[in-house]
């Protein structure tokens, strides 16, 4: 389990903790696993030094994370912890196959996809990824 807090500390479970989350895992699962997360937690980060207003006014509230949906026109739509996750989601798709992005990701609606599925997912996160970066 990993969360963070209104201050952009981030908690991360005992369970889920290295010590160097690029360290050489002698499970493949978990060369893919641990830097995925690690990815994933630094996005709460990123989130914080760019000022995220959320982590300063009262309308920070936590929310699963475990699925979004690629529907949303732009970025700022989506909870910190979905934004978050789609960025993890993004590097997993990005660098690995997609059997990894199946055991891992939190997008789970990929069926919907009919041709190239790796190609029309990444453009969907580039499309929404990269309008918020500009805009930044």
């Amino acid at each position: 389990m990993i969360t963070n807090t209104r201050n952009g500390e981030i908690l991360l479970s005992i369970n889920e903790y290295q010590s160097d989350f690029s360290a050489n895992y002698t499970d493949c699962h978990d060369s893919v696993k641990y830097p995925h997360l690690f990815i994933f937690a630094m996005s709460f980060v990123w989130q914080y030094y760019r000022h995220d207003s959320s982590f300063y006014d009262n309308t920070y509230e936590s929310t699963h994370w475990d699925s979004y949906d690629l529907g949303e026109p732009h970025f700022i739509f989506y909870s910190m912890e979905q934004q978050a996750a789609m960025i993890a989601d993004y590097w997993l798709l990005k660098k690995h196959d997609f059997r990894e992005y199946e055991k891992l990701s939190s997008y789970k609606k990929h069926e919907q996809f009919k041709f190239n599925v790796r190609k029309e997912l990444l453009d969907k996160y580039e499309s929404i990824l990269w309008a918020h970066i500009r805009i930044v």
